[in-house]
């Protein structure tokens, strides 16, 4: 039945025609007109084509997807991110592997986190650089050195940024390496302090510095001093050493490692040549006042040491001469009750072996100096003085010379000297002097014209001593004054012996090496110190070296002088063997 709408129709005639309702023709003019789910087409109420035509509601399920509906608020919506694989912010989309930092249509982590925390990658607001590593830094970009500016570029430090911290704020202690130059600290005690040395180019007397072109000649700083002392790590971890030179300036070296003694030349800095001298298959090598010492012939073509066997005390000589090293027992095997001490064994030019030691004997109590010679391979032994405590030396000259010492506590120590092929026993004694007390450790060394330069240790009372020294001019019968490099006591423990280590460049500088100052284990030292003279000069220079040595007084420092320059072995805080050397 057809329905009219009555209502258009008192509108008047005009509106009539418009909504047809002066048209038989037809039956609607809009979708409400028709009954049921028919639309009005063209006047005509047909069933209609699209299930989907005219629903308006988004609803789950019901295969629509009216206008203004999305996948989020009706399922039968399509996805409008289908496809997508590009993070781009904006797009509505969050494709698979992007997040919040390139699509900010991602989820945002950050959302609802307040606190300031370094590396979880937020940065809430409120927070800075300082307190949140993921907020921006301020000093990104930042190069120039500028104090108060909040930043630290790379390049500056505290000395040219006041923003930059100070590595070396607290540090006290003067130590080669930290980077650090406390107060009180010099070049001579800590390699990081700067060089008084450097720029200087004038030849002057007393300046502490020996430019490029100068020498002893025309400024007195000349020769060496620890300002001029190169030091180098040899790499080797030991306390007991010895080093010698030849007539080819050859430096040679001993050191003891565990049970077993090592050899090596030192060249350019480092050890070559590295030998086994002696296996260590007798057991323990005793070095309580017993060190090996080291003596080579002038030519270099033999090598001699010796040591002590812990328990029996008995004394052994390891020698090499052009080929394998050799071994002897040369004290103990003869029954003798008497024991050895300080054994120093050397060969001359003619091939003779000499060997000065002390002999002691607990009870009853006896000590005396014995000279033992080896010639046609047997040894002859001889007594050199009896009576009193002795400590001895030798050293062997460029010409194959024998030079020998031999000190007690309250006389004066004796010098004795032999040219090549002779005996001790033969030659005659000359005074040491001192100044008073009683003498200890000494150390010789003798120029290429024979002058004799001896350094020694006296105790002027119970507790300190001092370190003396004394030369005898080539050809002299006597040694001048004894003179204190040391300037007076040394600071050690009682009854404590620093063993000093002396040699001089030929008429020339004269430098004395100890260790002193033990650190809380007894008998060790803190400290190693050299002093210096020139001719003519009545005073001694001192300064120390190195400020962490560790040098006991069975490992004194060795020192030795070539035609090159000077070479000091010393072992250092950290337990390794330093080479100090200059003058080349």
């Amino acid at each position: 039945m057809r329905r009219v709408n009555v209502w258009r129709c008192w509108a008047g005639i005009a509106i009539l025609l418009l909504l047809g309702c002066g048209d038989s023709d037809s039956e609607c003019s809009v979708d409400l007109d028709c009954e049921g789910a028919q639309v009005c087409r063209d006047g005509r109420c047909v069933d209609p084509t699209d299930p989907c035509e005219g629903v308006t509601d988004c609803v789950d399920g019901d295969g629509c997807c009216p206008a203004g509906c999305t996948q989020a608020n009706d399922d039968d919506c399509g996805d409008p991110c289908a496809g997508v694989t590009q993070c781009i912010h904006d797009d509505g989309c969050c494709p698979t592997g992007c997040i919040f930092e390139h699509d900010n249509d991602c989820a945002d982590p950050c959302a609802g986190v307040t606190q300031c925390i370094h590396g979880d990658g937020c940065c809430p607001t409120g927070c800075i650089f300082e307190h949140d590593d993921d907020c921006a830094d301020p000093c990104d970009g930042v190069t120039a050195c500028v104090d108060g500016d909040g930043c630290c570029p790379t390049g500056c430090t505290a000395a040219d940024d006041e923003d930059c911290e100070d590595p070396c704020a607290g540090v006290t202690a003067c130590i080669d390496g930290d980077g650090c130059c406390p107060q009180g600290c010099t070049i001579a005690d800590d390699d990081d302090c700067a060089d008084p040395c450097e720029g200087v180019t004038g030849c002057i007397d007393g300046d502490g510095c020996c430019p490029g072109g100068c020498s002893a000649a025309n400024d007195n700083d000349c020769g060496c001093s620890p300002a001029s002392m190169e030091i180098i790590d040899l790499g080797i971890e030991s306390g007991i050493y010895d080093i010698a030179r030849d007539m080819q300036d050859r430096v040679h070296m001993i050191w003891k490692i565990g049970n077993v003694l090592h050899y090596g030349r030192i060249e350019n800095g480092v050890i070559e040549g590295h030998e086994t001298a002696w296996d260590g298959s007798l057991g323990g090598i005793h070095t309580r006042w017993t060190r090996p010492r080291l003596s080579v012939r002038p030519d270099g073509g033999a090598v001699h040491t010796s040591f002590i066997q812990n328990g029996n005390l008995n004394l052994h000589h390891v020698w090499r001469s052009g080929g394998a090293w050799q071994h002897e027992e040369v004290w103990g095997s003869s029954g003798r009750p008497y024991k050895v001490a300080f054994p120093v064994v050397g060969p001359d030019s003619d091939g003779i072996v000499h060997l000065v030691a002390q002999e002691f004997q607990e009870e009853p109590f006896h000590e005396a100096v014995v000279y033992a010679r080896k010639a046609n391979g047997s040894w002859t032994w001889t007594l050199l003085e009896d009576g009193g405590w002795r400590q001895t030396a030798m050293f062997i000259d460029r010409q194959g010379g024998v030079h020998a010492t031999w000190k007690w506590y309250t006389q004066a120590g004796h010098y004795r000297y032999v040219p090549s092929g002779g005996s001790l026993n033969s030659a005659n004694s000359i005074e040491i002097p001192k100044a008073g007390g009683q003498h200890s450790m000494g150390d010789s060394f003798v120029e290429p014209d024979g002058t004799v330069h001896h350094a020694f240790v006296v105790f002027h009372s119970a507790a300190l001593p001092d370190i003396e020294y004394s030369r005898k001019p080539a050809g002299a019968q006597a040694f001048e004054a004894a003179s204190s490099p040391s300037g007076g006591a040394v600071e050690m423990c009682t009854f404590e012996h620093p063993w000093p280590a002396v040699a001089a460049f030929e008429g020339g500088r004269v430098l004395v090496a100890w260790g002193e100052e033990p650190s809380e284990t007894e008998g060790t030292m803190s400290r190693l110190k050299l002093a210096w003279r020139d001719p003519g000069e009545s005073s001694w220079h001192s300064a120390v070296l190195d400020s962490g040595a560790d040098i006991d007084e069975d490992g004194k420092p060795a020192m030795t002088l070539t035609g090159r320059g000077l070479y000091l072995v010393w072992r250092s805080g950290d337990g390794r063997l330093k080479l100090g050397r200059c003058g080349e």
